[in-house]
């Protein structure tokens, strides 16, 4: 058993945020090599962690680590576009064509157990065919432990997407209601297959993000919404991206006072960047710099990765999955763990 120079060995804590991704298939990236050791019934698993620095900024963020592991090959994982963490051993995620979400339970400290929930009640919205039938589901957030919003797409030029609410039942998962992501506000309309990729909640309010890209005086902006729960207003807002491709695939966020601090993955092809960004919790619609954290594209050796979903799993710890489906399978789900040191400080 040998280990490369270019990488430390790191044994996985059984910590609120390792946890959450215990032994499973591992899979070698670069240099690094990675193994497990079946001791008894109990397996702990190695990963090598790469130190990545931002780019032009290492002021902000002096280090982090990217964890990964590989999910097993199941249809049910097909394209996954979206990840929430209900509770320390139970993560759910979105994959956007089955009409299914998926329950994955940790059972003995692994991750293993893979329980589709059939989404009831989808309505069926026009299309580009002329035809109608229920929209690809692309993100989910949280909104309680029985309650999760669905964000949506359409094959159609729309003035709206719709942020369904469902209740998790026993065996499925029904929408009972529904928010508007509005594009007119934008003074624009969402485009065949580009809808509402990222969601988060902050007490009573939802943030969510387009794929939507407006250019407005050569300046790529991405158009978030800032929704109230109470009285359902929209608020536009406008992130100026880092990148002159990327658009924002995922988000996740915190409360800071009468400001939320989103974290998002800005992504292309070859592109593949941790940003944030602070928004207001009520008020006139802003436009905010999206501030970089970590270019973890400098962890691939030029590779694709297609990160889509990301959740808060402890203080520190951001969950992410790959989208494996762009026209045909390209391999496993992937999920990765990225650690980030504390406290963050957002620098506008």
């Amino acid at each position: 058993m040998f280990v490369s120079a270019h990488c430390g060995i790191v044994a996985k804590q059984m910590s609120s945020a390792s946890s959450l991704l215990p032994t499973l298939p591992v899979r070698t990236t670069g240099m690094c090599v990675r193994w497990a050791i079946s001791l008894s019934f109990v397996s702990l698993a190695f990963a090598c962690k790469r130190s990545l620095s931002p780019v032009n900024e290492t002021a902000l963020v002096p280090k982090a680590t990217l964890q990964d592991q590989a999910w097993p090959n199941d249809p049910e994982l097909t394209g996954v576009s979206g990840v929430s963490v209900r509770t320390q051993r139970e993560i759910w995620i979105a994959p956007e064509r089955t009409g299914n979400l998926v329950r994955v339970t940790n059972d003995n400290d692994t991750w293993g157990k893979f329980t589709p929930f059939p989404i009831v009640g989808l309505p069926s919205v026009p299309q580009t065919e002329g035809r109608k039938y229920p929209p690809d589901v692309e993100s989910l957030a949280f909104l309680n432990k029985q309650q999760v919003l669905l964000g949506t797409e359409a094959r159609s030029i729309r003035d709206q997407d719709p942020i369904y609410i469902a209740r998790i039942r026993d065996k499925d998962v029904v929408v009972e209601d529904q928010l508007m992501f509005d594009y007119k506000t934008f003074k624009t309309q969402a485009r065949i297959n580009q809808g509402i990729e990222g969601l988060c909640v902050v007490e009573n309010t939802v943030v969510a993000a387009s794929e939507m890209v407006d250019t407005r005086h050569g300046q790529r902006e991405a158009l978030i919404g800032v929704i109230s729960l109470d009285t359902r207003e929209f608020y536009p807002h406008r992130v100026l991206l880092r990148s002159t491709t990327g658009k924002l695939s995922a988000i996740s966020c915190r409360s800071d006072n009468e400001r939320i601090v989103v974290h998002g993955i800005e992504r292309h092809f070859g592109v593949i960047r941790l940003v944030r960004f602070s928004l207001p919790k009520r008020g006139l619609g802003e436009t905010v710099p999206a501030v970089l954290v970590h270019d973890l594209a400098a962890h691939f050796n030029g590779e694709s990765h297609n990160f889509e979903g990301l959740s808060w799993v402890s203080k520190d710890t951001l969950l992410s999955v790959t989208d494996n489906f762009y026209g045909r399978r390209t391999g496993s789900t992937l999920a990765y763990l990225i650690h980030l040191p504390t406290p963050q400080v957002i620098t506008q």
